[in-house]
């Protein structure tokens, strides 16, 4: 999900630049940073359904990398395909949908 940058921009301004005072820019930079910090790490956000930004991307990367897991056992099953034998599996059905899964992963390869 993307922020509008002036949405952000309005939210750094009302909730960090306009109630404080810098008496140098050393200072602003470093309240500036902090307060990225808790707006990314610690402040729930309504469009992201109350969750921190960090929460969101730190889910979508574990989703992928279980895609990719799930992926590569599904490509392990594939390459061993030569030496299994669908006559040990107990019933056509079974048989079936390894075919089909098969047929899937075969034309995510391409």
């Amino acid at each position: 999900m993307i922020i509008s940058s002036q949405i952000l921009w309005r939210t750094v301004k009302y909730e960090e630049v306009y109630i404080h005072s810098y008496d140098t820019v050393k200072e602003a930079r470093e309240s500036l940073d902090n307060y990225f910090r808790f707006y990314n790490s610690e402040r729930l956000h309504q469009s992201l359904g109350y969750k921190t930004p960090q929460e969101v991307y730190l889910n979508e990367i574990i989703n992928k990398q279980e895609e990719i897991i799930h992926l590569k056992s599904l490509f392990s099953v594939l390459t061993m395909g030569s030496t299994l034998n669908l006559s040990s599996l107990r019933s056509e059905k079974r048989a079936l949908t390894l075919v089909l899964l098969l047929s899937s992963v075969k034309l995510l390869s391409y």
